[in-house]
Order: structure tokens, then sequence, then C-alpha cells
């Protein structure tokens, strides 16, 4: 029920810290203005007050700003209470006080003043600075109707709808569906958006008024042609199903619940997500349903069946579709309006949505899902999902070491793992090869092989803790494994000489010049976790290099790391 009272305290924040209308006849110079202010002239004290609030021709000082609304207010002057109730509701030179807020407000409404009187209601329905009550709230409210002024109309009809919310939930006092009904016709009739689609849900659900489909419709048509996601949702069901009132049409349900979706309504995103892997209302398009099925599940609308249908489709689809879909969902989300408020409800903003923001390669250690991996492929993510020979699992961070650049992570279920060799017996020219994923959206999601040779004992401007080598890597590379001969592990990928940086420093491109870090400095943070890693391996004159490839390739795995736009 809380969800429903941030509503009219939002609502009474929007319409407080509006600042009141400065009044006719003001003085047309800031001296004039002050030399009448010092004289008593209310007008002027609040014109002054006015000035000192957003720095019109002085320093901004909203402490002066109270004085001088302080001053007109007790001599009278109406906009001046407001404003002064303003400043003690939010705090804005002077301390926060809900109870003097609410005192000026009622002053200020006494005399007159609709956008008080809106505010005094709302503090009955809300409880700011007063108890609730309800009946003191609708009082106010109807006295703000009989006098209101087209520049105070949208502000009445948000607090119609605010005390239509009250009575809906109940809270602090009486719950009634037929008031909540009355308050939100009014508010819809004035043309407040959001009324005007939950009214035709009223209409439609008989809540608080008898079960008339034909008004839903009407109302919820209205809401659609202004572009409410909740009403285009609603539209799109009715549609679908083809209930009273309207012939089914399923491209037409489509075209609604597509308008809605791309204004954040996840629940419409499901829906679009279910229509296309379905093929109903539009070409059947497994890639586009999972799309949608990503932004519907990683916003607020992800309930058991959707991830369900969302892993169907990837299953389905397999790693490389599953990859096109991704930046399919993408585009989708940078398509979307980058004012976009709206969640299933439309009450409150979506959450944050999960986008990929790279991809790595990691390897298995241990049998129970440990993988090394670079740390620059998840530091920053805030969900990690790892592609293995079991299919997609979701996977955890353990330890990161930002100054090797290694991280260690986990998921769920049985494997193969590598066992990881020393580094102390490699030699400058050892054959080396590596497994990874690099370029998956051009290069693909099988992965690949490379091989080389040990270049250098040191890394980059001799570092000690890395290996130079010339194994050809690319970006999707990091994180994977630099293997000897008998495919242990003996080194993590991390990076490659950057060739137009260099190209700029020495007239020249590098190529084929990688960086590892040595499995020296792997092994004591493995060790601090207490993973049991299997034995080595010791080539032999009959290793065969391709089984080893085999046996390795079975243990990378692909790492995509999201996080949240």
């Amino acid at each position: 029920m809380k969800r429903y009272l941030k509503i009219p305290f939002c609502i009474l924040l929007t319409l407080v810290l509006c600042q009141a209308a400065q009044a006719q006849g003001q003085p047309k110079s800031l001296a004039s203005i002050r030399a009448s202010a010092l004289k008593g002239d209310a007008d002027a004290q609040f014109q002054l007050g006015n000035k000192y609030v957003i720095g019109d021709g002085v320093e901004k000082d909203p402490q002066l700003a109270v004085r001088w609304y302080m001053e007109a207010a007790e001599r009278g002057h109406r906009l001046a209470a407001h404003n002064l109730g303003r400043c003690y509701l939010t705090g804005e030179g002077v301390a926060k006080n809900p109870q003097e807020a609410f005192k000026w407000f009622k002053i200020a409404a006494n005399q007159g003043y609709v956008n008080s009187m809106i505010a005094v209601g709302l503090c009955y329905g809300t409880g700011v600075g007063v108890r609730i009550d309800q009946k003191e709230s609708e009082k106010w409210f109807i006295k703000a109707e009989e006098m209101v002024t087209p520049e105070a109309q949208h502000a009445l009809s948000e607090a119609q709808y605010a005390l239509s919310n009250i009575y809906k939930t109940g809270e602090g006092g009486a719950k009634s569906p037929e008031k909540s009904f009355k308050w939100c016709k009014k508010s819809a009739e004035s043309g407040y958006l959001p009324a005007q689609s939950e009214l035709g849900r009223k209409y439609d659900n008989g809540d608080g008024v008898e079960k008339n489909p034909s008004a839903a419709i009407t109302w919820l048509k209205k809401a659609a042609s202004s572009g409410d996601p909740v009403a285009e949702g609603l539209l799109g069901d009715k549609y679908l199903n083809g209930t009273v009132g309207l012939v089914k049409d399923c491209s037409l349900a489509m075209k609604y619940y597509k308008l809605a979706a791309e204004q954040g309504n996840s629940a419409a995103q499901a829906r679009v997500g279910l229509l296309y892997a379905m093929g109903i209302g539009v070409l059947k398009d497994y890639i586009e349903a999972l799309a949608w099925m990503n932004i519907a599940t990683s916003g607020s609308y992800n309930t058991k069946a959707t991830i369900d249908l969302r892993d169907k489709l990837e299953k389905a689809l397999g790693p490389q579709g599953a990859l096109v879909a991704q930046k399919r969902s993408r585009e989708l989300r940078a398509s979307f309006p980058t004012n976009n408020l709206h969640t299933n409800t439309g009450a409150t903003k979506a959450a944050p949505v999960e986008m990929l923001n790279c991809s790595g390669s990691g390897v298995m250690i241990s049998t129970n899902g440990v993988i090394l991996t670079a740390a620059h492929v998840v530091s920053n993510a805030s969900h990690i999902e790892v592609i293995t020979s079991q299919g997609r699992q979701t996977a955890k961070i353990l330890q990161i070491d930002v100054s090797n650049d290694i991280a260690v992570i986990k998921c769920e279920g049985t494997f193969e793992p590598i066992p990881i060799a020393s580094s102390k017996g490699v030699k400058l020219g050892q054959n080396i090869f590596s497994i990874g994923f690099p370029n998956i959206e051009i290069q693909g999601t099988s992965p690949k092989m490379t091989k080389g040779e040990i270049s250098s004992l040191n890394g980059y401007q001799d570092d000690p803790r890395l290996w130079q080598i010339s194994v050809p890597i690319q970006p999707g590379n990091s994180g994977g494994p630099l293997c000897d001969e008998g495919g242990n592990v003996i080194g993590i990928v991390i990076s490659k000489l950057n060739a137009v940086v260099m190209a700029k420093a020495t007239g020249d491109v590098a190529q084929n010049v990688g960086y590892a870090i040595k499995s020296v400095y792997i092994t004591p943070l493995i060790d601090s976790l207490g993973v049991n890693i299997p034995q080595i391996l010791r080539p032999s004159e009959n290793t065969n290099f391709l089984d080893q490839v085999d046996k390795v390739s079975k243990s990378v795995v692909m790492i995509l790391a999201y996080s949240q736009k």
C-alpha cells in the first residue's frame, strides 16, 4: 500500500516547490522594490523574497528570502504565505518543519489561494504536518475545484488522482472503492493521463462502479491516444483476447503492446516477446522474441514464466543466436524514449536494465566450477554469466586481484578442470597455446585456438610478473588460459600491445605482441581460497598436441559481463 502514498507526497512536493506567481503592478527596479519593502509594502516584500530565492539581481540567499516572505505573510500576503510554507516543507532557507509548512499553506488557503487549498488537501490526505483526515482532504479539494484557475488545473487533477489512490488503499482512514472511483473520474475528466487509464481499468473490473466494458474501452483509447503505456498495454490485452466491445485483432494487439513496451511497460515487453515466439500478430522470429524477453526479464517483469521462455529461446537459438539477440536488445533499448518513467504499473521509474558490457574468456580449474579469468573482464560487472560445456550458468566473484589483473569466479555444476603448472620452469622460446573467444559478435562463439612461443621472460617494460607471448590474441581472449604442450595452465592472457600507440611512438606496427600473467602470481590467490586443483599433466613422447587442445577447449568458458544501464 505504501506504493500509492508516494504519489500524493511527490505531487505535494511538485506543487509547493513551484514559486507562487508574482503579483501584478510590481515595482520596475530592484532599488524601488527594496525601498518599498523597507517601508512595509507587503507586495514588494514578496517580490524581494522571490528575487533572493532565484538570485535575480541579487546574490541568491534563501535565508533572506524566508525573512522577506515572513514579513509579507504576516501582513496578509497570501502568495508569500504559500512560498513560506514551501520553504518550511523543503528546508530551503529555514529548518524543515512540516507543521509550520501546513500552517502557512492553510493561512494562504483561507485567503483563497487555490494552490494552497490543494496543498492543504494533500497534507490532510498524506499526513504531512497534520493528522490524516480524509473528510478534510475532500473538503479542501472541493473548495479548490470551485475556485480553480486554468494555471492550477493540472495540479488539481494530480491531487484528485492522489485522493483517489488514498481511498483505494484506505491508508490512514476508510477504504472506499466508490470514492476512489469518484475522484479518479474527476481527475480523468480534467485530462490527467494516469487517471484516464486507471478509470478504464475501474470500469473494466467494476471497481467502485458497475462494470461497463464500453466505457472502459473509451477511456483506455483516450489515454492510449495520448501515449499512456498502461492503457496501451491493457488495450493490447483486449485486442488479443477479443473482449466485449472489440473484435479480436492480433496485429492491433501487437501494435499496442509495442507502443507500451517502448515506453518501459515490462509486462508489454514480455507479451511482445511471446507473440514473436509464437508468431501471433507478427511473423515468428526467435531472435526478436529473445531480444524482448531479455529486456522484460532484466526489468521489473522477471516472472518464472518469462524467465522459462527466455531460457527456452536461448536453448533453441544456441550461443551464437543468443548473442545476436543480446545485440538486438541493446539496439531496442537505445531506441526507447530517454524520458521513459514507466514500468508495468506506470507509477514508478523502471528498474535498471542489465546489458552486456564486455565478453572474455576463462578456464575451469576445479571440478566444482571455479574459474580463472582476467580481473578487467568482470570487475565492473553487476551480473556475470558463463557459457560452459553444460550450458549457460550464472557466476559470482570469489576474489579479485586488480594489481595482477586476475579474478576467480564460480558457477554451479561439475566440470572437467585443467591443472595449473608452475611458471618457474618455463623457458624462452617454449611452445605455448591459448584458447578463447575473441570478438564473438564477428568471429562467432566457437572456441578459437592460437599458438606461438614465449617471446620474452618479462613483460611490458620488463615487468617480471608477465611473459611476452607471440600467440595472436584479440579482444575477448582476455582471461583465457596460456597452456604448455602438456595442456597445463601456466598463465592467464591479459592484454596485447596497442598497435596504434606503438605506431605513433615508433612509426611501426607491432605484430603478435601479447602478455600473460605468470602462474606463480596466480597460485597464492588460489591457495588462499582453498581451491582443490588437479595434478599437473606432464607431456610425454606420445603426447598428441591435438588431444591436448581438445581437452583444454572443453574446460575453457566464455564469460559475459553485464552492467546496469
